[in-house]
């Protein structure tokens, strides 16, 4: 059992989701503890503790806020990038699936607005999207999600 950086953890929506940040060892250990507790009971565990929010990571560096959420693949994903709010930008990471595009993650810089919308879209995993919609900066990045 592990929680942290150094551990996967099981999600019922993002499925395997690295540990990746110090916020993670602060939410995780209840979900460790129940999966311990519940071998040494002799019961079973929940197979996925409840959904966490959008996976993420954050950090300050040189007086940019930079920000990763969702569960981008970079051998599987393209790379398409917005250029938003003077000195910030947006890469979305987006698969293909046939004629279909999925939105799977999206790394920000400086673009608070876009940071606070794909912590939103990605909460229930990859989302359908219109790529030339999303890419285009003077749009909200979630007018792009395709409704079904």
């Amino acid at each position: 059992f592990a929680v942290g950086d150094c551990a996967l953890r099981r999600d019922a929506v993002h499925t395997l989701v690295p540990g990746g940040h110090w916020n993670t060892a602060l939410t995780d250990p209840d979900r460790v503890a129940q999966a311990v507790l519940a071998q040494l009971d002799g019961t079973r565990a929940p197979e996925h503790a409840p959904a966490t929010p959008t996976p993420y990571v954050f950090s300050t560096q040189f007086d940019r806020d930079v920000n990763l959420y969702g569960t981008p693949d970079l051998e599987h994903d393209e790379v398409a990038f917005r250029d938003v709010e003077g000195s910030g930008w947006s890469a979305l990471y987006l698969r293909q699936d046939g004629a279909t595009t999925f939105l799977t993650g999206v790394f920000t810089v400086n673009t608070p607005r876009d940071a606070a919308q794909a912590r939103k879209l990605l909460a229930g995993g990859p989302v359908v999207i219109n790529p030339d919609l999303a890419i285009e900066s003077t749009k909200q990045l979630k007018l792009a999600l395709m409704r079904g």
